[in-house]
């Protein structure tokens, strides 16, 4: 595995980072992770050996509050997130780029291309969940209500870990500067979804909505039909590598 390395970020503490084929003359690759995931995550390590393969640019990091970086995950929001994800991006890397981004991190990446368009080639997206913040406010039991209202934040069951998610007021207030499905996401390049149908986290029917929202009209939406959340399974991912290498040969 690569070295971590460590930058100062936008926000007062360091970010966590591991880059690989930098110098490459080739359009380069980010993952961007989900909500409460890390860097090391299957898919972003699946990324990594691909591009490897391929002699390409990669970038995988934390967000502040995640895995390796610094910051308090209770203090974030996609706000502070996506300035985090934007600022290694300008950063680190000085070519085209395709972001993949997993769950929150579709979000991220949308915010991401509609601020550097002219940098972002192309985005894969698997279970993109952009706005889902309010989503599970609307959701909320009578338990999660009343603990909201006296503590600030919520919790919900996590499907892939035993600690449960935490939703803070500062997510949910702060993130609402960032929805995008309402408004319309202005980006023209090309986009491909993957999409579970047995996504317990994000209702499969969300990606035609997210599709709707595109400004593009180069809009792919593949749904998998026994496809979790994750999408991490062996053919979960031979079907990520197809949509990246697809994406790549589209542009050469």
């Amino acid at each position: 595995m690569n070295e971590t390395q460590y930058i100062d970020g936008p926000n007062g503490y360091k970010l966590a980072y591991v880059q690989i084929n930098p110098d490459a003359p080739k359009t380069g690759i980010v993952f961007l992770g989900g909500f409460r995931s890390d860097m090391s995550g299957t898919k972003a390590l699946f990324l990594e050996k691909l591009a490897k393969d391929q002699n390409l640019p990669f970038l995988r990091l934390d967000y502040g509050g995640h895995g390796l970086s610094g910051g308090v995950f209770e203090e974030g929001s996609i706000k502070s997130w996506h300035e985090d994800a934007l600022f290694l991006i300008k950063k680190l890397t000085d070519r085209p780029q395709i972001l993949i981004g997993s769950s929150m991190g579709g979000w991220i990446s949308y915010l991401i291309a509609q601020t550097l368009p002219e940098r972002i080639k192309a985005l894969i997206s698997l279970a993109p969940a952009p706005d889902f913040t309010d989503e599970f406010l609307e959701n909320m039991s009578d338990e999660q209500h009343t603990m909201y209202k006296e503590k600030d934040f919520f919790t919900q069951p996590n499907d892939y870990s035993d600690e449960p998610y935490i939703f803070t007021k500062t997510l949910i207030e702060e993130s609402r500067q960032c929805f995008l499905l309402d408004k319309g996401i202005t980006y023209n390049g090309p986009v491909h979804i993957l999409q579970g149908k047995l996504d317990s986290s994000v209702p499969w029917q969300k990606a035609k909505k997210i599709e709707d929202a595109f400004t593009s009209k180069n809009v792919i939406v593949s749904y998998v039909e026994d496809g979790d959340h994750s999408l991490s399974r062996p053919q979960d991912l031979a079907l990520l590598k197809e949509a990246v290498l697809n994406t790549l040969n589209a542009e050469a």
